[in-house]
């Protein structure tokens, strides 16, 4: 690979230890910050020709002009180092951990002598206590409301001891909670009635309620309503009963099934449109006391979705547990990481105290990590619809790059994506989900019970195979240059105005057409069959009845779905009315995705072959994210690219659409 002269220096002035990087563009900005055990071999594998990197690293090296790097003494230091550089610099190319919103904290300035309370954006090295990062602001308003509403602290945000000593200004002053003191003598608390060691008492019990620790606040409650209730103020005393009932429910909803459960938070981290979402559990005293959803971008640099989810995790917990004070003395994650051990130590040094990262195998604490990807799941497909509808306005440009991509002759209007779904070979069910101009069209989704398959039976393929062939036997597969014409009570196929065959049709009583196929030696099969198809559709009967006694033709209309009947006139009816009126079935699509690999495209290719279809179609394999063709070529679209997006999105709404299917009749196969 080319690089530049001082690219080679650099190389040559490199550590065989310890310490961080930082890849610099050409402006001399910070677009990457990374961690070594062993900074030369770490960076020179960068530049190595024959590496297998994916197409982020790639861009990434492309844009390298510069490298500095920091030796330390240890990998629990270049972890720290490099967690730090990360927030303060921000680079381009590194997981950042992101919401829609800004994260809030709720800061308590314990190191005042009258601390306050209120929300911040920050963390600031002050000695002060805070709580979060939460990405709701509006569950955290309500807490603090709750609290307020309970414990007399000042709810103005001065300084009390810069008050009293006169370091205050004009405007602050006006603000001072004595102006209320003026308009309401009994307003309390107040600069001029705080007593310090009572009042450090009310913020402790604040402290464990934000902790989690809920015992004082309900006694306070309580005391409160008795106090009211003596005093036969029963208005204020039932104010305090809702309170406290309202108090009792929230608790009880954050209970977890084993009320012994140690305290731990609890992390997993999915990967979905082109981004990592994470959902973080923080359970104490048995109590599920928060719960909040984070964004990574997907600019990591490792294509094998596996690896890529591992380090997405690692550098979630890096960013996580920077940016917060209260770290457990256990987070359960999903599986090992790489860095594991030096994660564990960073964290012990970071809370002055043991932690341990644990990956639990069975057991309650696995729950709490099968609950966890549930929720991350839930909040990405939150998202995916936030995504639809905001990228509405990219979706023409999204299409024109996908008919380029592919090589397709229009951009494709109408996609539709295939999935399998069952359990253990039981309830198999195949899935269409449509997406028109970029976006779902649910009203054209639908459901395949597959019907070919010995009960039991696990094949996928065969599957594929059953749901594609039924889907496109509702479409006149006949090939651009051919043409039905209707006139009279003849249908004809047409091409370049030479006739190719004939269908008479005469109409019955009840919506039923009877057919007569004549002039069809030297038509080929499929070609009769995409006529036949074709005459159907124009003609939109009820049923339709046909006799013969051709064997090749016999063939070919019960492909299509005649049966035999029994009429002293016809041997064949075709009765499908619901199925060829059905707008989805009919409709043709620009593009077909199959939800697998190799394999799996070539099974729906088996059925396009049948039917002679000249739909164009592609599948994607989910482990690297890689689109295969039906040439067997494989495209590697970047990780951030909006037309791997979108082919993701149909993708991923297959396989809800098939999963929610299955477990229906799942369901009702176990009440019955």
């Amino acid at each position: 690979m080319d690089y530049n002269q001082n690219l080679k220096k650099i190389f040559t002035r490199l550590p065989n230890k310890p310490g961080i990087y930082k890849y610099l563009d050409v402006e001399g900005t910070v677009i990457y910050v990374g961690k070594a055990k062993d900074l030369k071999k770490r960076v020179k594998s960068y530049f190595l020709e024959n590496k297998d990197h994916g197409p982020k690293i790639r861009v990434l090296v492309s844009k390298i002009d510069d490298i500095e790097f920091i030796e330390v003494d240890s990998e629990l230091e270049a972890i720290m180092l490099e967690t730090n550089l990360i927030k303060e610099l921000k680079p381009k190319y590194n997981v950042l951990m992101k919401d829609d919103k800004n994260f809030i904290y709720i800061k308590i300035t314990t190191n005042e002598e009258f601390p306050r309370i209120y929300l911040t954006r920050k963390i600031l090295k002050d000695k002060a206590t805070y709580f979060g990062p939460k990405t709701s602001g509006f569950d955290v308003k309500n807490s603090i409301k709750l609290i307020s509403s309970l414990l007399p602290y000042p709810k103005c945000q001065i300084n009390v001891e810069l008050a009293k000593d006169g370091f205050i200004t004009k405007n602050q002053k006006l603000k001072s909670p004595c102006i209320f003191k003026q308009i309401d003598p009994n307003h309390t608390p107040c600069i001029s009635d705080l007593n310090p060691q009572e009042y450090r008492e009310i913020i402790n019990i604040i402290i464990e309620f934000f902790k989690g620790k809920h015992t004082h606040i309900i006694k306070i409650i309580e005391q409160k309503m008795q106090e009211f209730a003596v005093n036969k103020d029963f208005e204020k005393a039932a104010i305090m009963r809702d309170r406290l009932q309202s108090l009792i429910k929230t608790i009880e909803k954050q209970k977890i099934n084993n009320p012994t459960q140690e305290d731990c938070d609890v992390i997993d981290v999915i990967f979905d449109s082109n981004q990592y979402f994470s959902n973080i559990f923080q359970v104490r005293e048995g109590k599920l006391i928060s719960q909040e959803n984070f964004i990574l971008p997907a600019t990591n640099l490792i294509q094998n979705i596996d690896e890529a989810l591992k380090e997405a995790l690692t550098n979630f917990i890096k960013l996580y547990y920077s940016n917060t004070q209260d770290i457990p003395k256990t987070i359960l994650i999903a599986e090992n990481l790489t860095e594991q051990k030096n994660i564990e130590t960073w964290l012990t040094h970071e809370k002055g105290s043991s932690v341990k990262v644990e990956v639990p195998q069975i057991g309650r604490k696995n729950d709490l990590i099968a609950l966890a990807t549930k929720n991350a799941e839930q909040y990405a497909k939150l998202m995916r619809v936030k995504w639809m509808n905001s990228n509405h306005h990219e979706s023409n440009e999204t299409l024109n790059n996908l008919k380029t991509i592919l090589n397709l002759k229009k951009a494709p209007k109408r996609i539709e994506c295939y999935d399998i779904s069952h359990l253990q070979g039981t309830e198999t069910v195949g899935s269409m989900v449509v997406f028109e101009n970029g976006l779902p069209s649910k009203e054209n989704y639908r459901i395949f019970n597959i019907k070919e398959l010995e009960k039991g039976d696990i094949n996928d393929f065969d599957s594929l195979f059953e749901v594609v062939k039924r889907r496109l036997k509702y479409l006149a597969c006949l090939p651009d240059k051919y043409i039905v014409k209707k006139k009279n009570n003849c249908l004809t196929l047409l091409q370049q105005k030479k006739e190719l065959g004939l269908i008479t049709f005469t109409e019955h009583e009840n919506q039923t057409i009877s057919l007569e196929l004549t002039n069809l030696k030297d038509t080929p099969p499929e070609l009769i069959e995409g006529f036949l198809q074709c005459s159907i559709q124009k003609l939109k009967a009820k049923r339709y009845l046909l006799n013969t006694t051709d064997k090749d033709l016999i063939d070919i209309i019960t492909q299509i779905g005649f049966i035999t009947i029994n009429n002293k006139n016809f041997n064949y009816g075709y009765y499908t009315q619901k199925q060829i009126y059905d707008q989805s079935f009919i409709t043709k699509p620009d593009l077909i995705i199959i939800d697998g690999g190799k394999g799996q495209l070539s099974a729906t290719l088996k059925a396009k072959k049948l039917y002679k279809c000249n739909i164009p179609f592609i599948s994607i394999a989910k482990k690297n994210e890689e689109l295969f063709t039906e040439d067997k070529q494989k495209i590697i679209l970047p990780f951030n690219s909006p037309t791997l997006n979108l082919i993701q999105q149909l993708r991923n709404e297959a396989h809800r659409f098939a999963i929610t299917k299955n477990r229906k009749d799942r369901i009702k196969r176990m009440t019955q």
